[in-house]
């Protein structure tokens, strides 16, 4: 059964020519939306066309953190699709390492990304529904680390915190023009940035999941692309765990 609403709406999904991004650009255009990708890999997004067809999205090669990029997008997805009704805020990057011996200058390129990024884009969303009346949706990719401290990823931890500290404060900002903010809560993900670790250390991670295994990338666009649709008309400044019950 399709989500309400879904057919037709004009969405943002940042990151998407990969891994999550991927996986909700297929479930929303099986959806019926339109769909534009930004994502700053061009290689990826010439993969991504290749994968589900040219001329199925509008695809831009840009930086999420960089505000004129954000204005283009929004703009290529105006030229394409005559309207923006939402924008998934997924693109993201992590980093591995103890805080004593992180370079700050490490902190300074994921928070760019991972909070930059989220903030621009709520920003754009708000902004285009007070500037031409209409109602939007913002879904922002947090992490279940933003709810725990873990050795080695303090950094990636701290700036999905961030996230959701942002997504609660836009909930209520947003609201007041018509534009409801969730964020998305992904454990432990298939994707090709997972698989890259070493295979012994996933086997244990998997183990430890009350569900015995990682997410698959498609579980976690479900509940994305829930939040986009109608079906969560009500659902506002929520923060969405899709974790097998690690963080039960």
């Amino acid at each position: 059964m399709s989500l309400k609403g879904l057919d037709g709406k004009s969405l943002i999904i940042t990151g998407g020519a990969s891994g999550i991004g991927l996986a909700a650009v297929k479930r929303l255009l099986s959806e019926g939306s339109s769909i534009t990708v930004v994502d700053v890999n061009p290689d990826a997004i010439t993969a991504m066309e290749a994968e589900i067809g040219t001329g199925k999205v509008a695809s831009t090669v840009g930086d999420v953190a960089d505000e004129a990029d954000v204005a283009r997008v929004f703009q290529a997805a105006l030229d394409a699709h005559g309207r923006v009704d939402g924008i998934f805020n997924n693109a993201a990057i992590t980093t591995v390492g103890s805080l004593a011996e992180t370079d700050p200058a490490e902190l300074d390129r994921v928070f760019r990304t991972n909070v930059r990024g989220p903030f621009l884009g709520t920003r754009a969303m708000i902004n285009w529904a007070v500037e031409h009346d209409a109602t939007g949706v913002v879904v922002n990719a947090g992490s279940s680390l933003a709810l725990q401290g873990t050795p080695n990823h303090g950094v990636y931890c701290a700036a999905k915190a961030a996230v959701l500290s942002l997504t609660r404060t836009a909930a209520q900002e947003g609201a007041r023009v018509g534009v409801r903010v969730n964020a998305v809560l992904p454990g432990p993900t298939i994707t090709p940035l997972l698989l890259a670790q070493p295979k012994e250390l996933l086997d244990i991670a998997a183990a430890a999941n009350p569900m015995g295994r990682f997410a698959e990338a498609e579980e976690v666009a479900s509940v994305a692309a829930w939040l986009l649709s109608d079906e969560s008309s009500y659902v506002n400044g929520g923060l969405y765990l899709v974790d097998g019950g690690e963080q039960a």
